[in-house]
């Protein structure tokens, strides 16, 4: 009447002893299965390179959206959110809502907000991406671009800039040189450096760096040229985002800044004043042979400064660049200085200088604005009526 029934529990022990055996032998395995795992994610690795365009500015060139529209963007860090010209995307992007967008000056206007998007650089698909649209076709129109990359893309990737080659290598791991200085910023904050930044040994904050700035260093805190015997003001004719119709801005300018990060010293700098700006460290302070904007590890980097022996100072007190029609005008003239003495005015379309016939190519723009010290003659339209002038 009495059952033994040993073997069930004798399969069950067998069981459990090799169940223990397989565990152990999964965590003997264990650094294996890892390391093949990382492998696979580094195999994954975006490694993206193409050519990209410098001209004052960085452009990214033939930026597909949501696999229709195509265009040039310029890189900006100065700039929270990716921008489109909303004359572009008019009849081709719809999901549009209502947002508001504000310019460097402080202006604040309505804007369209289309998501989500998806923006295509060669083989790299960017999803979920937010699109602010804005009339920028006045600031585009030179770059022959339309839009704004920012940081809300930008702090995806790292960004290294091979000026030289005109090469960007775009990688979804953080860069690593330890030759190279670096600011630590914050990406989420239109690239504001965290470390201590000194000017002219005054403490600044915040700070940012802003790849959409040709300025140097821009500041609104007017103590910084106290004692500075070389400082002057320039009145600007400045197209900025929200204003319907240029506007002029009195800019005071310096070319004997000091600028202190981190321990290291950076002397004969530009230094550009303006009471509408915030604290900004632009593209031309880099000395650009190469930079990288790492979103990854919230880090720019850079080569080491080169300090500029000869300042090219603007003696005859002028400066050249495109107006809304494409026209080369004279977009900053110095106060008090002999351009405007003699008659030069904001605004007039220049058609001759020395004996150049000016035409509306950016090469020319170039050209003019680097012979400015040595002009002659200039020859403008105002108006209706050329008028002549000579600077000899």
């Amino acid at each position: 009447m009495v059952m033994i029934e040993p073997k069930p529990i004798l399969m069950v022990f067998v069981l459990e002893i090799k169940l223990t055996k397989y565990w152990k032998h999964i965590i003997c395995m264990l650094p294996v299965f890892l390391f093949s795992f990382c492998s696979t994610l580094k195999t994954n690795d975006l490694s993206l390179k193409m050519d990209f365009v410098f001209n004052d500015l960085i452009i990214i060139p033939n930026v597909i959206i949501n696999d229709h529209l195509q265009g040039n963007f310029i890189f900006d860090t100065g700039s929270n959110h990716t921008v489109i010209d909303s004359r572009q995307i008019k009849q081709t992007l719809n999901n549009s809502k209502k947002g508001t967008i504000k310019d460097f000056y402080g202006n604040i206007d309505t804007i369209n907000i289309t998501e989500p998007c998806t923006l295509k650089l060669l083989n790299l698909t960017i999803k979920n991406v937010k699109l602010r649209n804005y009339n920028l076709h006045k600031v585009l129109k030179k770059y022959d671009a339309i839009g704004i990359i920012g940081t809300d893309i930008i702090s995806r990737f790292s960004w290294k800039f091979d000026f030289v080659n005109k090469k960007l290598t775009l990688s979804s791991f953080p860069y690593k040189n330890d030759s190279l200085l670096f600011f630590n910023v914050d990406y989420k904050d239109k690239c504001k450096v965290k470390d201590a930044v000194w000017i002219n040994n005054i403490k600044i904050k915040p700070t940012i760096i802003d790849s959409g700035s040709l300025s140097e260093i821009v500041s609104n805190n007017f103590d910084l040229v106290k004692n500075d015997h070389n400082y002057y003001v320039e009145k600007n004719l400045i197209n900025s985002l929200t204003s319907k119709t240029p506007e002029v801005y009195e800019i005071g300018l310096t070319n004997h800044a000091t600028l202190l990060i981190n321990n290291n010293i950076f002397t004969h700098n530009k230094l550009q004043l303006n009471k509408n700006y915030n604290n900004i460290i632009g593209l031309d302070f880099f000395h650009k042979d190469f930079l990288v904007f790492d979103g990854v590890s919230s880090k720019v980097y850079f080569n080491r400064y080169k300090i500029k022996d000869n300042i090219n100072l603007n003696t005859i007190g002028l400066r050249f660049d495109f107006n809304s029609e494409g026209n080369i005008i004279v977009q900053a003239i110095t106060k008090n200085g002999l351009a405007e003495k003699i008659g030069i005015r904001l605004g007039d379309e220049v058609l001759q200088v020395n004996d150049i016939k000016v035409t509306n190519s950016i090469n020319k723009l170039e050209n003019i604005n680097k012979i400015r010290n040595q002009i002659e003659t200039i020859i403008v339209k105002r108006k209706n009526e050329h008028l002549r002038f000579s600077l000899q």
